[in-house]
């Protein structure tokens, strides 16, 4: 657990460095990675923030599969437009 720990500080030290948006803050994030063992094995891992819970890290991933990147890269148009 101390190493998923560390792999989520590193992750999210890193994304917060690079914001996607200009004076963007960080709520809270999920990565899906494929690795391959040395016997040759793929295999993939999910890893998140530490502060969010399953329900967001569903509504993330399903958002990036099934949305536009539109969609989700832009801002919503305000009410009234």
């Amino acid at each position: 657990m101390e190493t998923e720990r560390s792999a989520q500080t590193g992750i999210d030290e890193a994304i917060q460095s690079h914001p996607a948006f200009p004076g963007g803050r960080l709520i809270g994030w999920t990565l899906i990675a494929e690795w391959e063992t040395p016997q040759g094995e793929r295999k993939l891992a999910r890893l998140a923030s530490t502060d969010v819970t399953r329900w967001q890290v569903t509504g993330y991933l399903h958002q990036a599969l099934f949305t536009d990147r539109g969609e989700w890269a832009d801002p919503p148009p305000s009410e009234g437009s």
